[in-house]
């Protein structure tokens, strides 16, 4: 009789572990997420609307959320840009004081420009799998990925 108690206690812990390994393993490929701290990293813009989206790959166009403070930094390919940013609840974010150095470079700039018009407003996030995805009211305005994804 004990060791029947000890062989279901064992099986239900193997069980329970198996579980919750499976259950990990779909959070982080399939699930979507609004946590702050996964967003606090280095993301690889593939999209922006209104954006020549071979040339941000092409340029290795990046956005940054620090994750010491609540400072981030973006880079089309051209122009070093700065800015502020708050997360007011789960899910949204809010830009402020985005600056760039001034320099004209083709192709480049508008995007650079479309972002910093973009982020001014209040927006939502959404981390689904490997891809960041800010939208605003029209939808999805940019989408990054993690650069450690293959």
């Amino acid at each position: 009789m004990r060791y029947s108690f000890l062989i279901a206690g064992a099986l239900m812990a193997t069980i329970s572990l198996g579980s919750c390994a499976a259950g990990k393993k779909n959070k982080t490929n399939s699930s979507v997420t609004t946590n702050a701290e996964a967003l606090k990293q280095k993301w690889m813009v593939k999209e922006i609307r209104g954006g020549d989206n071979e040339m941000l790959l092409k340029k290795a166009a990046y956005i940054t959320f620090n994750k010491e403070d609540s400072r981030g930094a973006a880079n089309f390919g051209c122009n070093g840009m700065g800015f502020d940013y708050s997360i007011p609840s789960a899910g949204k974010i809010k830009f402020g004081n985005v600056i760039s150095t001034m320099m004209f470079c083709e192709g480049i700039t508008q995007m650079e420009s479309a972002f910093s018009h973009g982020v001014k407003e209040e927006m939502s996030y959404e981390i689904k799998g490997h891809f960041l995805y800010l939208k605003d009211n029209k939808g999805v305005f940019l989408t990054a990925v993690r650069p450690d994804w293959d």
